[in-house]
């Protein structure tokens, strides 16, 4: 089989972007942080906490109905590398959120994470540690498509 060229690469990524795909899966996570920092404002009080803390829901929801869409219009290696990614990578993320709920058992969320070359700490609390599973999932799919595509 011949190697594709980086102008015929480009031009499959052209024909299959769609807006519509795209930007739900853009939108939800600035959202979901813009609520998580609301909230975390003690100034924040009543209703306002309600909207902030249902402000994600439509963004999330919308994400997922493009995920769906993106899956139904796939093809069937498409859909075999999808799969077998996200059952690779539920069994990691169950595997993460077990191990954050046993550390936040043990020693406490948030967790003080020294910064490198002498830059202020950070605090890694349940925002961030959320948004892990996401990396894995990502990771699956690239390990996933590897495979698939130069073993037989």
């Amino acid at each position: 089989m011949e190697r594709p060229t980086l102008s015929d690469m480009k031009a499959d990524a052209k024909r299959n972007f769609r807006w519509r795909y795209f930007l739900p899966n853009t939108l939800w996570i600035p959202a979901f942080y813009q609520a998580i920092s609301r909230l975390h404002n003690p100034a924040v009080t009543g209703n306002a906490r309600l909207f902030w803390g249902l402000m994600p829901i439509p963004f999330l929801a919308l994400a997922i109905w493009s995920w769906h869409a993106i899956n139904r219009a796939s093809g069937e290696l498409e859909r075999a590398i999808s799969q077998e990614s996200t059952s690779l990578a539920f069994i990691w993320t169950v595997f993460w959120l077990f191990g954050l709920v046993l550390l936040d058992a043990a020693v406490g969320l948030p967790l003080r994470i020294p910064g490198p070359f002498g830059l202020p700490d950070e605090s890694l609390g349940w925002p961030e540690a959320a948004f892990v599973p996401i990396l894995l999932w990502v990771v699956a799919g690239i390990i996933t498509t590897h495979r698939r595509l130069t073993h037989k």
